[in-house]
């Protein structure tokens, strides 16, 4: 998971490159990115106390599990598509908070000062790392939906180097995270519950990705789901299944034609 925050934050980076400035928000709520600051600032109001106790909140604990809870609401934060190009800056937005977010769990110490222990926070905080990794992987798709609408309506003058550059490095951010997605989905350590709740957003969020994605970067992902089905139960194989369906395809339209 420590690849995909760095993943993330590229992408973040390229995406900015690209995104309108001063654009109306189009196609999310109108209130989406507020609803998603307020969720953060519940959040933070709620992890002070939780770290000077030397843990971090969990949704194991009833008091602490709406508020977590509406940090995911992908109804009332992301809306659904399509998403416009306006509909981008607030995107990364959410997405930077998000990326903090999960930044927060990993790099969590229970001594201030001390270096903090990425695998043990990892498996203590695994609900929260994977529900955090799975509302990720929708902002992603959603950033990359509205980063089609710009680039679409973008006027041909305006299509330079350095943001066709950008659009690749986006493209190269999401190849890592869906790779990691995949590792992390085999990997033992992983409750099936949890497993569930990412092949569900793989099967969720996936096919949007892929279409957006270079066929030689498909191929690359591909061959990590088809590594880790055999493994699966039935329900998860079906989510991911769906997932490689899409990346199978050949079908160059979207990102992918960005040259």
């Amino acid at each position: 998971m420590t690849r995909t925050r760095a993943a993330v934050a590229a992408f973040v980076a390229a995406a900015i490159a690209l995104a309108p400035a001063g654009a109306a928000r189009a196609e999310m709520p109108a209130d989406g990115a507020a609803r998603n600051d307020a969720a953060v600032a519940a959040f933070d109001t709620l992890a002070g106390p939780a770290r000077a106790r030397g843990v971090m909140p969990r949704l194991s604990q009833t008091a602490e599990r709406p508020i977590l809870e509406n940090l995911w609401n992908a109804p009332a934060i992301l809306g659904k598509p399509p998403y416009a190009a306006a509909d981008l800056p607030p995107l990364l937005r959410i997405m930077g908070k998000h990326r903090d977010l999960l930044t927060a769990y990993l790099q969590f110490s229970p001594t201030p000062g001390m270096t903090a222990d990425l695998n043990r926070n990892a498996a203590a905080y695994q609900d929260e790392v994977v529900h955090e990794a799975a509302f990720v992987l929708d902002i992603t798709a959603a950033a990359l939906t509205a980063m089609t609408s710009f680039w679409q309506a973008l006027p041909e003058a305006d299509r330079t180097p350095v943001r066709r550059q950008g659009i690749r490095q986006a493209q190269q951010g999401f190849t890592k995270i869906a790779i990691d997605f995949t590792m992390l989905v085999q990997s033992k350590a992983i409750r099936p519950d949890n497993r569930g709740v990412l092949t569900a957003a793989l099967e969720r969020s996936g096919p949007t990705l892929a279409a957006n994605l270079r066929v030689e970067d498909r191929a690359a992902i591909a061959t990590n789901v088809r590594s880790a089905l055999p493994a699966l139960q039935a329900d998860d194989q079906a989510h991911m299944r769906v997932f490689l369906t899409a990346l199978a395809d050949i079908t160059c339209t979207r990102l992918c034609a960005v040259q």
